[in-house]
């Protein structure tokens, strides 16, 4: 049974992830020992919405990636989103708002590019309403590396 195609690995290619086989349009994982494993689906993905995983942390607890998400105006577009094992498969923008942080709503279309292999920095790039492209890095900053008054600690 073919997965589909394979896009990235982690450090030492002990997880590959990839896209759209003939068994499913899935974002998916594959590990030696655990086999392939399909990463989900959303609710706010367009029907038949193909998922694409784009990038993967060195551990792999983070993949991020791209689907389609059905835009009244614009039709299909493209969403970010983020997989990890604790919390699955979630649209990387209702993540960023979660989370306190406002970007990427506005975008008609944007694309999870990459992840630091630390897993936490993630590129996006997108089109706004005027098809011009924006990009961005989000930092993601666990909860135990910020001080309670909210600035970043820097170990010395």
């Amino acid at each position: 049974n073919s997965l589909g195609q394979a896009v990235a690995c982690n450090e030492d290619c002990s997880v590959i992830v990839g896209y759209a086989g003939a068994a499913s349009n899935q974002a998916w994982r594959w590990t030696q020992s655990g086999g392939a494993e399909y990463l989900g689906e959303l609710s706010n993905a367009a029907p038949n919405s193909t998922y694409v995983a784009i990038g993967v942390s060195a551990n792999a607890h983070l993949i991020v990636g791209s689907y389609f998400a059905f835009d009244p105006v614009l039709g299909n577009v493209n969403r970010p989103f983020l997989w990890t094992p604790a919390d699955h498969l979630q649209d990387l923008v209702a993540w960023l708002a979660f989370n306190g942080i406002d970007y990427g709503a506005d975008l008609p279309d944007l694309v999870a590019n990459s992840v630091t292999p630390d897993g936490r920095k993630i590129l996006l790039n997108g089109l706004d309403e005027n098809d011009a492209h924006r990009s961005a890095i989000i930092t993601i900053v666990p909860p135990d590396d910020v001080f309670n008054d909210g600035f970043d600690s820097t170990p010395i």
